[in-house]
């Protein structure tokens, strides 16, 4: 039997059911979402709505069930009850990679990333991999004529975000320089 809060077992995650704050419809709507594994509830009847350009936390202790939402929301996992929409549409039954194509990603606490390359080739990987162009073991990376077009904006993009100093530098060295930063602060 699966312990509740007052028996010393977490309380699954749940979220206010108001309506929302602002005139504009939600991008990213959750209703009555739950997950069940076996006999515990991680995610409870989540009713969430998040508008374009607003910031949500979703906060709690460890074991909450926050990761869980999200996993939920990238289509990690299937919710065992509710439904999540996603710009008016229902991706509830949708994979995790079907809902990336439309637009939903998630990043991961651990980034993947290629250490030996400069943080414009990491990006322009992401750009070359969105638009379904693969990987070729024959063909160089960096002379794809179909990313000629994207790579100007890039850099300028990069350059906009204060990385111009950073564009051409390896990412290992900048990731390197954040754990520092992450243990000072």
């Amino acid at each position: 039997m699966p312990k509740g809060p007052s028996e010393g077992g977490k309380a699954p995650l749940r979220v206010s059911q108001r309506k929302p704050t602002t005139a504009h419809p939600p991008l990213i709507s959750t209703r009555e979402l739950s997950i069940c594994f076996g006999g515990h509830v991680a995610v409870d009847r989540v009713t969430l709505d998040v508008a374009r350009g607003s910031l949500k936390s979703i906060i709690g202790p460890n074991g909450a069930g926050k990761t869980t939402l999200f996993n939920l929301l990238s289509g990690q996992y299937r919710p065992t009850q509710g439904r999540i929409v996603y710009k008016g549409q229902d991706v509830t039954g949708w994979s995790a990679a079907a809902r990336t194509r439309l637009g939903i990603g998630r990043s991961f606490q651990l980034t993947n990333i290629f250490p030996t390359l400069t943080v414009l080739e990491n990006v322009r990987l992401a750009v070359q991999a969105r638009r379904g162009l693969g990987g070729n073991a024959w063909r160089d990376y960096r002379s794809l004529p179909e990313l000629d077009d994207v790579s100007e904006s890039i850099r300028r993009i990069l350059e906009e975000r204060a990385f111009n100093a950073r564009v051409e530098v390896w990412i290992a060295a900048l990731k390197e320089r954040a754990k520092i930063r992450r243990y000072v602060w």
